[in-house]
């Protein structure tokens, strides 16, 4: 139906696209009319009318009576009905030839009326195939409109979800054609280039990420070697060597020094165990990752007053030590955090091994924080250590997902499923 908008009229058209939405789209019939007609009414004193069932004018040009009833005149009606014909009408002007046609699939009805003294005019024959222009030129409006809605508003919509999907990581949707004019199949074709070199980048770059944590884990372990072999011997030699000088001294002054100097040297000793558990958990490659993640869970922490919960689920088994390191730096940072930002009283680790998969829960009960919408801006938030994390899951092929909320505390979860990739079958089953 005709639309009547600010006192102009609108034809609407509605095509549905590919995601069960329906666009609409309006035209203006008088606009539309008036290009098409001009080329008779601006030459010749021609009355022409557009009207549509409702007898409402849609479009005039020439001499109308506006008091005159449109449903009288000749030749309206039976263009209404379907009915094209030539009337004619005696006026105190002289003889006047009507033309009517009717103007499908809108089902509007045009009037042409002019003089008889002009149908010498070599106009006329102009005005006598105008029914003939105006149909196929309102089919044709009606045809660019569902061209433009079909080949060129539906696929760019479809392309731009798929352009949202590639900024996720998602390198596949891109590539599924989308249809529509050349153009945008060009376009398409440029974002698949471009999707081919980020995800080529982005391997290289896991590479990379890789091969620089397998590097800095080698200069872990060698330094927690020479630590241990080398200058944690030599505190723990200069404290029995401090024990012997307290034994041949008789001098209360010098013991008391003696008492102060092996006080420290113990002390230190069991700071640079500390730190070289920390450089390299001996626990994990002895005993398991259940075990180290339980001695992890009792060493003191870096603040006062929170405790660490640990618990397993299911029965242990071993995995490839890249597997299993990964999983305690991991719980290692997740725990550094928790004692450095969350403000919390509590902690828990969970180790579950189902058949299928093996799961790390590390959660607290602190202040928590408003999660970015998407792990990439981590960076941006400052949270370099979470955004380690999802370094991490992602070289061993697990998935981290992180839940937190202002007020919540934060729930850290690492899933790895199809555990057969990652079990280590030279290992002992029992830890």
């Amino acid at each position: 139906p005709v639309q009547i908008l600010n006192g102009l009229s609108y034809v609407p058209v509605a095509v549905p696209n590919t995601d069960g939405l329906t666009l609409i789209g309006l035209f203006s019939p008088e606009q539309l009319l008036s290009e098409s007609l001009s080329i008779i009414s601006d030459q010749e004193p021609v009355t022409i009318i557009v009207v549509d069932p409702a007898y409402r004018i849609l479009y005039r040009r020439g001499n109308l009576n506006p008091e005159e009833d449109l449903s009288t005149h000749p030749g309206f009606k039976s263009a209404l009905n379907g009915v094209s014909g030539v009337d004619y009408l005696q006026t105190v002007e002289g003889e006047h030839v009507i033309t009517s046609s009717s103007i499908q699939p809108v089902g509007w009805a045009l009037m042409i009326e002019e003089s008889w003294e002009d149908i010498a005019s070599p106009l006329l024959q102009t005005t006598q195939n105008a029914p003939l222009i105006i149909i196929p030129v309102l089919g044709l409006a009606m045809l660019a409109l569902w061209f433009g809605l079909r080949q060129i508003v539906q696929p760019m919509q479809a392309l731009e979800k798929k352009a949202g999907d590639l900024a996720t990581g998602n390198f596949d949707t891109i590539r599924e054609p989308v249809g529509g004019v050349p153009e945008i199949g060009h376009l398409q074709n440029t974002l698949v280039d471009m999707a081919e070199k980020v995800e080529e980048a982005q391997d290289s770059l896991h590479s990379y990420i890789g091969a620089i944590t397998d590097s800095v884990e080698n200069e872990r372990r060698n330094l927690a070697r020479e630590l241990h072999d080398d200058t944690l011997q030599s505190l723990i030699a200069m404290g029995q060597f401090t024990q012997y000088a307290k034994y041949w001294n008789k001098d209360e002054k010098v013991n008391q020094t003696l008492d102060q100097m092996t006080e420290q040297t113990d002390q230190a000793v069991k700071n640079l165990r500390r730190l070289v558990q920390g450089l390299r958990p001996i626990y994990i490659e002895d005993l398991g990752l259940a075990t180290a993640l339980a001695m992890q869970a009792s060493r003191p922490g870096q603040s006062e007053g929170v405790i660490i919960h640990f618990s397993q689920e299911g029965q242990e088994r071993r995995f490839k030590p890249e597997v299993e390191m990964a999983f305690y730096r991991m719980a290692q940072e997740a725990l550094s955090n928790i004692h450095r930002h969350s403000d919390a009283r509590n902690g828990w680790i969970t180790l579950t091994f189902r058949a299928d998969e093996i799961i790390l829960e590390i959660r607290d009960d602190g202040k928590g924080f408003e999660l970015p919408p998407d792990p990439v801006h981590y960076a941006r938030k400052g949270h370099y250590g979470l955004l380690g994390l999802y370094e991490r899951a992602d070289l061993i092929g697990a998935k981290l997902t992180i839940q937190s909320s202002p007020g919540d505390g934060v729930l850290i979860r690492v899933r790895l499923s199809d555990t057969t990739k990652g079990t280590d079958t030279q290992a002992p089953s029992d830890g």
